[in-house]
């Protein structure tokens, strides 16, 4: 919530700035940064969701350890 009172506080910010000296080039300039800080905070999500789509094993998950489980079970080849 925080962040997007942040980027809010920008948007508004921005606009008195162009209000004010008639510097359109804020806008886009402000529009980047709030371009980054989103996806600086959504890298890791999108990145472990890629991973998972291509049926990567979640981190937390010990592959040896499922792989030894399963091979002791019977029934299980």
């Amino acid at each position: 919530m925080v962040g997007d009172a942040v980027v809010s506080a920008g948007v508004v910010l921005s606009g008195l700035i162009i209000l004010r000296t008639g510097w359109t080039w804020v806008d886009p300039l402000v529009s980047i940064i709030v371009v980054t800080a989103i996806l600086g905070g959504t890298w890791g999500l999108f990145a472990r969701c890629a991973a998972l789509s291509m049926d990567a094993v979640p981190r937390r998950i010990d592959l040896q350890e499922v792989h030894t489980y399963l091979s002791t079970r019977s029934g299980v080849r």
